[in-house]
C-alpha cells in the first residue's frame, strides 16, 4: 500500500511538471494579448522550453549524477515551483521566458529520476507497470491539467494558473518527502559510462525516433488552441484537448502491461544475438 502511495506521489509530480510544459499552449492567446506580443512570438515560450530541456537537461543530469535520487528529486521540484512563481509574477515577456527556462531545466532530469525510483520500488516483473503507472501523471496532465489550467486562466487570468502550479508542486513535493523511500547505490554512477551509452546504436535509434515524434507533436500542438479557437468556442477547444489526452492515457497504460508481458529481454537471447537481429533487420 505504501509503495502504491509513493508511486502516486511520483505520478503527481509528473502531472504538475508536464502540465506546466503544455499549459502555455492553451493560454497562448491570452498571453499574447496581455503581454502585447504576436502569437508566433508567444510560441517561443513553448520552443524555448523545449530547447532548454534538450540542451540543459543532460547538463543538469550530469551535475546531479552523484546526488542521492530522492534529494535530487526534491531539489528539482523546489526549483520548478520557484520557476512557476516567477512566471506568475512576470512583468514582461522576457521575464516570463526566463521563468520558463528555469522550470524547463528541471524537466528531463526529474522525469528520469522519477521513473528510475518507480522501477526500483517494485519487483522486476512489475517494472513496466510501475513506470506506466507513474507516467499516467504525464497523460493526466494532457487530459486534465492543461485543459483545467486553461479554464482557470480564462476565468481568473493566466497568472492564476501559474500560481496554482507552484502550490500544487509544493504539495507534491511534500508527498514525495513523506512517502518515497530514500535509495542508495553501492557505487555512485560515473559520467564516462553514461556518456558512452549515449552513442550506442540502439540508444541513438531510440533518440532519433523520439526526436522526430516529439518535434511533430509540438509543432502541431503549440498552435492548436489559436487555430481551433477560430472554429470552436473556448469550451470546445478544452474538450478536444481532453480527448487527445485520453487517447495518450489509454495507450500508456496498455503499453506498460505489454512491456511486462513481452519485454525484449525475455526472448532469452544474449546481447550479441540481439545485435545480430538488429543488423539483419536493417
Amino acid at each position: 500500500m505504501r509503495t502504491t502511495a509513493a508511486l502516486i506521489a511520483l505520478g503527481a509530480c509528473l502531472f504538475v511538471v508536464v502540465t506546466a510544459e503544455t499549459l502555455v499552449i492553451g493560454l497562448l492567446p491570452a498571453l499574447s494579448a496581455d503581454l502585447r506580443v504576436p502569437v508566433p512570438s508567444a510560441g517561443l515560450l513553448v520552443a524555448g522550453y523545449a530547447l532548454t530541456v534538450t540542451i540543459g537537461g543532460p547538463l543538469v543530469t550530469a551535475a546531479t549524477l552523484r546526488v542521492p535520487r530522492k534529494a535530487a528529486l526534491l531539489g528539482l521540484v523546489a526549483v520548478f515551483a520557484a520557476g512557476n512563481a516567477l512566471a506568475a509574477s512576470a512583468t514582461g515577456f522576457g521575464v516570463l521566458l526566463a521563468a520558463r527556462v528555469v522550470t524547463a531545466l528541471t524537466h528531463s532530469t526529474f522525469f528520469a529520476i522519477a521513473l528510475v525510483l518507480a522501477a526500483s520500488m517494485v519487483h522486476p516483473s512489475k517494472r513496466g507497470w510501475a513506470i506506466a503507472f507513474v507516467s499516467t501523471g504525464l497523460n493526466l496532465a494532457t487530459v486534465l491539467g492543461a485543459p483545467l489550467g486553461t479554464l482557470v486562466g480564462e476565468a481568473y487570468g493566466w497568472r492564476t494558473s501559474f500560481w496554482l502550479l507552484a502550490v500544487v508542486a509544493l504539495a507534491a513535493m511534500a508527498a514525495v518527502a513523506l512517502l518515497v523511500p530514500a535509495t542508495r547505490t553501492a557505487e555512485p554512477p560515473r559520467l564516462g559510462p553514461e556518456l558512452r551509452a549515449l552513442v550506442t546504436r540502439p540508444v541513438l535509434v531510440l533518440l532519433a525516433v523520439t526526436l522526430v515524434a516529439e518535434t511533430g507533436f509540438f509543432v502541431a500542438y503549440t498552435y492548436l488552441s489559436p487555430i481551433l479557437g477560430r472554429i470552436f468556442p473556448p469550451g470546445g477547444v478544452v474538450v478536444l484537448l481532453m480527448v487527445f489526452g485520453a487517447g495518450a492515457l489509454c495507450g500508456n497504460l496498455a503499453g506498460g502491461r505489454l512491456a511486462d508481458r513481452w519485454p525484449w529481454a525475455r526472448c532469452g537471447c544474449s546481447s550479441r544475438c540481439w545485435r545480430r537481429r538488429w543488423s539483419s533487420s536493417r
